[in-house]
């Protein structure tokens, strides 16, 4: 009796053991099948999307467009910035061209092309100018139409520090002479922007800064360039002016820094 019940109790093991062995490969093979329709048909269900680079790149813009000034602020793309480097070229490019649009609708078609790098938190910016298109201004009393006042003039109030740059052909670049009188043209115009924003009491743009690197070749000129202005001159003025010295081992004058301060800076 116990030797029936052995047997019959390892057949049913047996005989359910193969029922589940023919089950699995079953299934098995129908989900190789399934996969290989979804795979040659294209329609594989698509992954969840979990980031922003998901997402197309013109909802991106728009994503962008919403959080940048004058509709969003700084602090609030401080972390958006930092999370990788295509969300950060991406934010920086909308950020040039609204500011390239910006000055573009107030100031008007103008005679050059310019280019605009975003620097930082977006306030700073580098305005680059082809030095060879610059025409040269015939009068002092002509500051207010030079491009550089105007362009200084067209800032959004949300730029707080630009910085003049210029680019240049190794084969159509003036000659040094020529290249004098317009950094000196800039210059002058910069410097008169300046001592109108602090008349008027207008502290929106703090900073501006000119450098010519090495489009100026030789030390002499970069010192002669650097030399102090007559109009800052005055105790009353509240413009810190300072020349950016090169590196260490080669001491020059790559450019000149105007800023607004609280108190009152004279010529040194």
């Amino acid at each position: 009796m116990d030797l029936t019940i052995f047997i019959f109790l390892q057949l049913a093991f047996f005989i359910s053991a193969g029922i589940w062995s023919i089950a699995y490969a079953m299934l098995l093979r129908c989900g190789v099948a399934a996969g290989k329709y979804f795979q040659q048909n294209g329609t594989e269900p698509k992954k969840a999307r979990k980031s922003l680079l998901d997402l197309p790149s013109e909802v991106r813009i728009a994503v962008y467009a919403a959080l940048l000034p004058p509709n969003g602020w700084f602090s609030e793309i401080k972390a958006l910035r930092a999370t990788c480097c295509q969300v950060k070229v991406e934010l920086e490019s909308e950020f040039a061209r609204r500011v390239t649009n910006h000055i573009r609708n107030r100031t008007g078609p103008l005679p050059l092309t310019i280019d605009i790098r975003s620097i930082g938190l977006l306030s700073h910016i580098i305005l680059i100018l082809p030095i060879a298109d610059l025409n040269r201004q015939k009068g002092i009393h002509d500051y207010r139409a030079s491009l550089t006042y105007r362009l200084l003039d067209a800032m959004p109030s949300y730029i707080d520090h630009v910085t003049i740059a210029f680019s240049y052909n190794k084969k159509t670049v003036p000659v040094q002479g020529m290249v004098i009188l317009r950094l000196e043209d800039v210059k002058n115009a910069v410097c008169w922007f300046m001592l109108s924003t602090q008349r008027a009491m207008r502290r929106d743009l703090k900073k501006v800064e000119v450098v010519w690197g090495d489009l100026v070749k030789h030390k002499s000129l970069k010192i002669y360039l650097a030399r102090d202005d007559n109009s800052l001159a005055r105790p009353d003025i509240y413009i810190k002016r300072s020349a950016i010295v090169g590196p260490e081992h080669e001491p020059e004058y790559q450019g000149l820094t105007w800023e607004l301060t609280d108190t009152p800076h004279t010529r040194r």
